[in-house]
């Protein structure tokens, strides 16, 4: 299975997941399996209480069909690092702020590099999408490396979908449909996986808007078609603010990781825009297979 196929939905950035997919075994080894158990229940929408479901309701009613958003993650924590063989823990802090614009008829994605405009980091057309490596390397004839040409990494099984925040592939072989439909089912099929444990907090104001405030324990992994490994699990904290018609305006993913916490933080800043972007010249796209080349050890190439 194609390690982008977790992306949306465990919240890991594009480029991340698809370099972990670039750096598995070369074609021909033998991995060492892992050990399995089978999947659990599929979630269902049904275990949500009967309290929240008219805000659930109203989430599926939105027909939005693009949206322009911005996406806050904020790091902090410890983490353990040798330093003249003495370990050494440092204190993280970091936030980084993007922004994205998408749409679902056209299917478009982008996500910008740097501030709302200019260059691109992420972007989606149709069924296929990319992710901008301008730090891929290839090897040269004297042992050397010079930076590769094709900057756009091509991310397989990644359709535009997933640049749209809470919207899903869409796609059964990769991801359990709990029952969640509209523009955010994913987000829907997410609370689904709460197994009950969703409860309207009460009213709150986002960005000059009043909202209802939605807060659950939810398992993303849940929804990853398949069996998962023994000893796994991913507890996300998510809160919803959701407006008086139904639209989730913010939406905030609290996970920690041992000593490391990361909060991810979604606004909707505007609907009904208008996307515009096209696919990279053929010229400056590499493919799995030519990246896979390019990291693997230098008697594998």
């Amino acid at each position: 299975m194609k390690a982008t196929r977790l992306a949306p939905l465990l919240g890991a950035p594009l480029m991340t997941v698809a370099l972990l997919a670039a750096v598995a075994p070369p074609s021909g080894a033998t991995p060492s399996p892992a050990p399995t158990v089978p999947a659990s229940p599929a979630p269902t929408l049904a275990s949500i209480p009967a309290a929240v479901q008219p805000l659930v309701a109203k989430i599926a009613q939105q027909t939005v069909n693009s949206e322009r958003y911005s996406t806050t993650d904020h790091t902090e924590g410890t983490i353990t690092v040798k330093r003249r063989g003495k370990r050494v823990k440092l204190v993280k802090h970091e936030t980084k702020v993007s922004f994205g614009e998408a749409s679902l008829a056209p299917l478009l994605g982008k996500v910008y590099a740097k501030g709302s405009s200019g260059a691109l980091s992420q972007l989606g057309v149709g069924t296929t999408s990319y992710a901008y490596l301008p730090y891929a390397y290839e090897p040269t004839h004297d042992g050397k490396r010079k930076r590769d040409s094709r900057p756009w990494m091509l991310l397989d099984g990644v359709n535009a979908g997933t640049l749209f925040p809470f919207h899903g592939q869409g796609n059964p072989s990769f991801e359990v449909n709990a029952g969640g439909t509209g523009t955010y089912a994913e987000l829907i099929n997410l609370l689904a996986t709460a197994n009950g444990a969703v409860r309207i907090v009460g009213t709150a104001t986002v960005d000059g808007q009043q909202t209802t405030e939605l807060s659950a324990n939810v398992e993303p992994l849940a929804l990853v078609v398949g069996p998962t490994s023994p000893g796994i699990t991913d507890q996300t904290q998510l809160e919803v603010f959701v407006t008086e018609a139904g639209l989730p305006l913010r939406v905030v993913r609290a996970e920690k990781f041992g000593d490391i916490s990361v909060t991810q933080t979604t606004d909707v800043l505007a609907t009904g825009v208008t996307v515009s972007v096209a696919a990279p010249p053929k010229s400056k796209i590499l493919g799995h297979d030519e990246l896979e080349k390019l990291l693997a050890p230098k008697g594998h190439r």
